[in-house]
C-alpha cells in the first residue's frame, strides 16, 4: 500500500491569527520515524531504574484478575466503526482498513460481552513508523480482516487522544514482556481480561495468534479463562507499593537521583544507558538545578558532555532543524526520525537554561534554532502547535532525512555523517553555517506530514518553552489561543472532541501560573485559578490524584509522580496549587499529594521532575508578599548594569532601604560575588496608627538600577518585609539569578 503524506489535519479549526514570531512552513510536513528493523516496535523510555527495553514484537500469553479500563474514557459517536470522521489522524488512517475497527467507547465494550467474542486492542499514533508498517503489512490484509471481523471485536485507540487507556495498556505489555513501544497489540476476553500482550506484530504471526486464540475460545474456553488470571498479582492495585508513612526525605532522595544518574551515564557515546539513547530532558534539567546549587566542576563535565552529545549526535537534524524523538543505538547515530512537539518544547526549555548557567551561546543558539523549526514546521493556522512530524516520508522511514553519500564528503563544523543504506548518509549534529543548511533545505520539496493533533498539554509545554525563551509576546498569543479553543466554561480538551486529562489542566495551568508572573496581566492568574478549582475538586477523589476526571475504577497504572517521555504529572499539580498562598485548600492539597507521591527508594532518578519542585532553585523572577506582589532581576546595558523590579498589588507596601525607626526591617540587596551598588530610590512617606513618625515605604512599580561588577551572571538575596494597613507579613529572604545573553 502507497502512503501519500500529504498535510494532516484532526479536524477543521477556527481560524485565528498566527502567533508573533511563527513563520511560513510551505516546506514543511513531518513523519514518525521508526526504530531499526530489529528493533520491530516505536520506543517508550522506561523507568531508569529498571531501564526494560523489549526487542522485537513477540508476543506472550498471559492474563489478569479482573481488573478492567474505564468504560467513560470518550463518550459515544454515533456508529462507533466510523473512523473516517474521527477527530485522530491516526483513526483515518486506520478507516479503509478491511477490518470493522471500532473506537474505545462503552457501547462497544458492552457488545463485546453481550456476543460473548474477544477483543482485539491496537494502539499507536500517527507519527508511528512501526505503526505504518504494522497497517501495510498486517491491517491491510483481507485474511487478517475477515478472521478479526469473524470472531473479535476489534477497536482502535489512538495514544495521543487516550493517553489513559494507552498508559494502563503500556503497562500490560511491559508487565508481561519486559518492556514496551508501539504499535501495541493486546487481545482479551469479553470482560477485558488480557490473554495476548505483544507490539508489532507481522501478518503471519499476526494471523497464528488470531487463529490459535479464537479456536481455543470457541472449543476450550476455560483455558483461555485459567490462563487471564497468572498475572493479577502483578496488575492489581493491591499489589502496588504502598505510600511511605512519613513525608519524603527529599534530600536523600536528590542524592539518590544524582547518584543513579551519574552511574547511568554514558561517558563514550553520551546519553544514559548503553542502548537507546532519549534526550532524557527531565534528567538533565534535574541535573542542572542541582548544579546550581552545587558547581562542582566534574557536574558542569557531565553536563557538557550530554549536552553536546545531544546536540552534534544523532538526536539533532542540522538540515531543518529540531530534535528526534531517540537514536535506536548507544552511538546516538541512528535517529528515529519522528520528531514530537512536546521533544522540542523540553529540550528548548533545557538548553536555553544550560546557555544561562553554563555561559555556552552555542547552546542558546540550539534552543533558538528550535524555536525556529517549531514555528516553520509545526504552527497550525489557528495558533496553536501539532503534535508531531512524521517518521516517514514516500513510504520510507527517515526517507526526508538521508542524502547522496556526496554530501558527507564536505561538511561544516558540528555535522557529521553515518551510512543510511547504499550510496546515502544521515547527517547528524547542529551547523552553524546558513549557506550550507540553506542550499540542502532547499533541495526537498514536499517535507513529511505534520500531525495536526493540538494536544493541550503538549501545547503547554510549548507554551512554558516560549517563555524560558523570552518569546513573551508569542507566548501571550499561544495562551489566548489556547483558552478560546482548547477551554470552554473551565473544562479543557485535550484535543477535538477528546475531554482533558491531569497532564492537559495541570500543565495549562502551570503555563498560565508563569504568564502571571512574566507580565503581571490579571487575567493569567484567574484562567489558573478556574483550571485549579477543576482539578482540586475533580481529579482528587478519596485523598488520590486521578488521571482522569471520570470515575474511572482503577488507580492511573503508573505513579503519577513518575516520569515517562514527559515530566510527571503530579509535579505540574504540586507546582500550580503551590501558587495559590493563601487558599489553604489548596495548600492542605499540595502537603497531602507531595506526602504520599510515592517516590521509591532505589528508582529516585526517575521522579526528577518531582525532586526539581524541592529544590530552592533562584530564578529571574519570584513571587513575594504571599503572591500580593512579584520581584525580578535583569540584565540592563552595559557590562556592570542590572535592573531589580519590584511590583505590589494596591494597598501593600515594603519598607525602603532606610528606615525611619529602628525596630522597622528595611529591604535589603547583596550577593556572594562582590560588593553591589544599588541606587535605591527615595521612599513615600506612610502615616499609620501605630507610629507618630512616617513610615518610609516603597509601592505600586518599583525599578531598581545596580551596578555589580560580577561578569555574565548576577545572583542576589533580597530581604524585604511586606505590608497593608492591617498585617505585615513575616520577612522573606528571596533568592533572584539572572544572565546575559
Amino acid at each position: 500500500m502507497s502512503v501519500r503524506f500529504t498535510r494532516v489535519s484532526a479536524r477543521p479549526h477556527r481560524s485565528v491569527p498566527k502567533s508573533p514570531g511563527q513563520t511560513d512552513r510551505s516546506r514543511w510536513s513531518r513523519a514518525c520515524r521508526p526504530a531499526r528493523s530489529t528493533m520491530c516496535v516505536c520506543r517508550l523510555p522506561m523507568p531508569k531504574a529498571r531501564s526494560l527495553r523489549r526487542r522485537g514484537g513477540g508476543l506472550l500469553l498471559a492474563g489478569l484478575s479482573a481488573l478492567v479500563m474505564p468504560l467513560a474514557t470518550v463518550a459515544d459517536e454515533g456508529e462507533a466503526s466510523a473512523l473516517a470522521d474521527s477527530a485522530s489522524a491516526y483513526l483515518r488512517q486506520h478507516a479503509d482498513n478491511p477490518i470493522d475497527w471500532q473506537t474505545w467507547q462503552p457501547s462497544v465494550l458492552d457488545r463485546a460481552i453481550d456476543d460473548n467474542r474477544l477483543i482485539f486492542l491496537s494502539i499507536g499514533y500517527a507519527s508511528c513508523h512501526w505503526c505504518h508498517v504494522m497497517e501495510k503489512e498486517s491491517f491491510s490484509d483481507a485474511d487478517v480482516g475477515a478472521v478479526l471481523d469473524a470472531d473479535f471485536i476489534s477497536i482502535k485507540v489512538d495514544r495521543e487522544q487516550q493517553p489513559d487507556v494507552d498508559r494502563w495498556y503500556s503497562r500490560v505489555v511491559q508487565t508481561l514482556n519486559g518492556e514496551t513501544g508501539w504499535p501495541i497489540t493486546v487481545i482479551m476476553l469479553p470482560d477485558r481480561r488480557p490473554v495476548l500482550a505483544a507490539n508489532y506484530l507481522g501478518r503471519d504471526e499476526l494471523l497464528t495468534a488470531l487463529d490459535r486464540l479464537a479456536a481455543q475460545w470457541r472449543e476450550a474456553p476455560e483455558q483461555l479463562d485459567s490462563r487471564a488470571g497468572l498475572l493479577a498479582t502483578l496488575l492489581e492495585p493491591a499489589s502496588l507499593p504502598e505510600p511511605p508513612a512519613a513525608a519524603p526525605d527529599w534530600p536523600e532522595l536528590m542524592s539518590q537521583a544524582e547518584s543513579q544518574m551519574r552511574a547511568r551515564a554514558d561517558t563514550v557515546f553520551g546519553g544514559f544507558g548503553q542502548a537507546e539513547k532519549f534526550p532524557d530532558e527531565t534528567e538533565l534539567a534535574f541535573l542542572l538545578d542541582r548544579y546550581k546549587l552545587d558547581p562542582s566542576p566534574e557536574l558542569e563535565g557531565l553536563l557538557t558532555r550530554q549536552l553536546d552529545a545531544l546536540m552534534y549526535g544523532g538526536l539533532a537534524d542540522p538540515v531543518f532543524g529540531g530534535v528526534f524523538r531517540y537514536t535506536t543505538d548507544r552511538e546516538m547515530t541512528r535517529p528515529h526520525f519522528e520528531k514530537m512537539l512536546y521533544n522540542q518544547a523540553l529540550t528548548a526549555m533545557l538548553f536555553i537554561d544550560a546557555a544561562d548557567l553554563l555561559g555556552q551561546a552555542r547552546y542558546r543558539d540550539f534552543a533558538d534554532d528550535i524555536v525556529d523549526f517549531v514555528n516553520g514546521a509545526l504552527a497550525m493556522e489557528d495558533g496553536r502547535f501539532a503534535a508531531a512530524v512524521d517518521a516517514d516520508h514516500d513510504g520510507v522511514e527517515g526517507g526526508y532525512y538521508r542524502w547522496p553519500a556526496s554530501e558527507g564528503a564536505l561538511l561544516p563544523t558540528g555535522v557529521s555523517a553515518v551510512e543510511a543504506g547504499p550510496g546515502q548518509v544521515y547527517l547528524l549534529g547542529t551547523s552553524a553555517d546558513p549557506d550550507w543548511t540553506g542550499r540542502l533545505a532547499n533541495r526537498r520539496d514536499a517535507p513529511p506530514r505534520v500531525i495536526d493533533h493540538p494536544v493541550t498539554a503538549w501545547n503547554g509545554l510549548w507554551l512554558l518553552a516560549l517563555l524560558a525563551t523570552d518569546a513573551t509576546d508569542q507566548a501571550r498569543a499561544l495562551g489566548d489561543v489556547l483558552w478560546e479553543t482548547s477551554v470552554s466554561d473551565g473544562e479543557v480538551e485535550r484535543m477535538p472532541g477528546q475531554p482533558g486529562f491531569l497532564d492537559d489542566y495541570a500543565v495549562l495551568s502551570v503555563a498560565y501560573w508563569r504568564l502571571y508572573l512574566a507580565t503581571l496581566e490579571p487575567r493569567w492568574k484567574s484562567r489558573a485559578q478556574v483550571l485549579d478549582e477543576v482539578l482540586l475538586e475533580q481529579f482528587i477523589r478519596d485523598g488520590e490524584v486521578r488521571y482522569a476526571r471520570e470515575d474511572d475504577s482503577l488507580p492511573y497504572p503508573d505513579s503519577l509522580a513518575a516520569d515517562t517521555e514527559q515530566p510527571a504529572p503530579l509535579a505540574f499539580l504540586a507546582e500550580s496549587f503551590g501558587y495559590h498562598f493563601r487558599d489553604v485548600r489548596f495548600a492542605n492539597a499540595q502537603t497531602r499529594l507531595l506526602a504520599t507521591a510515592n517516590i521509591r527508594q532505589g528508582q529516585a532518578a526517575s521522579f526528577a521532575s518531582m525532586l526539581r519542585g524541592q529544590l530552592e532553585v533562584p530564578g529571574k523572577r519570584a513571587f513575594m508578599a504571599s503572591g500580593h506582589g512579584r520581584v525580578g532581576l535583569r540584565p540592563g546595558e552595559g557590562d556592570n548594569r542590572w535592573w531589580l523590579d519590584l511590583d505590589l498589588e494596591p494597598g501593600w507596601h515594603v519598607n525602603a532601604a532606610t528606615v525611619n525607626e529602628p525596630h522597622l526591617i528595611p529591604t535589603t540587596l547583596t550577593s556572594q560575588q562582590g560588593p553591589l551598588a544599588p541606587e535605591w530610590p527615595a521612599g513615600e512617606e506612610l502615616l499609620t496608627s501605630f507610629s507618630e513618625v512616617p513610615l518610609n515605604v516603597w509601592s505600586g512599580a518599583v525599578r531598581l538600577p545596580v551596578r555589580a561588577d560580577v561578569g555574565r551572571a548576577l545572583q542576589v538575596v533580597l530581604r524585604v518585609q511586606a505590608c497593608n494597613d492591617r498585617v505585615c507579613l513575616p520577612p522573606e529572604r528571596l533568592v533572584l539569578r539572572a544572565a546575559r545573553r
